[in-house]
C-alpha cells in the first residue's frame, strides 16, 4: 500500500500553488499511490478554488481531508466542509498491515 500525504498549500497566499499542486500530482500519479491525505490549510473555499479539488478527485484515488485554520479563516465550518466534500470535521483512518517505505 501506498499513500501520499501534503499539507499547507495555502494555494490562496502562496504564489506557487498552481505549480506545487501539478507537481504534487504529477509525483502521485507516477508512484501509483492508493491515497492521498491533505493534513489542512488548502485553500479557501470558494469558487474560484474548486478547481483544486476536482483535480485531486480526478486522480480517481480516495482523497481524505481535513480542515485547517487557513481552510477556515472567515469561513464558516459547515462551509469548509461542504468544499471539501466532508460529512464530519474530523478524519479517523484504519489501515491494517501496513508498512513504512523509505526512499
Amino acid at each position: 500500500m501506498k499513500f501520499a500525504i501534503f499539507t499547507d498549500l495555502h494555494y490562496d497566499a502562496i504564489h506557487d500553488g498552481d505549480r506545487r499542486i501539478r507537481e504534487f500530482i504529477k509525483s502521485v500519479k507516477k508512484e501509483k499511490v492508493d491515497f492521498v491525505i491533505e493534513l489542512g490549510d488548502l485553500c479557501y473555499p470558494t469558487d474560484g478554488n474548486k478547481h483544486i479539488i476536482t483535480q485531486l478527485k480526478e486522480l480517481g484515488i480516495p482523497c481524505f481531508f481535513n480542515v485547517g485554520n487557513h481552510n477556515s479563516d472567515g469561513y464558516p465550518v459547515d462551509i469548509v466542509l461542504k468544499f471539501l466534500g466532508m460529512e464530519n470535521s474530523y478524519l479517523f483512518i484504519c489501515i491494517w498491515k501496513c508498512q513504512i517505505y523509505r526512499a
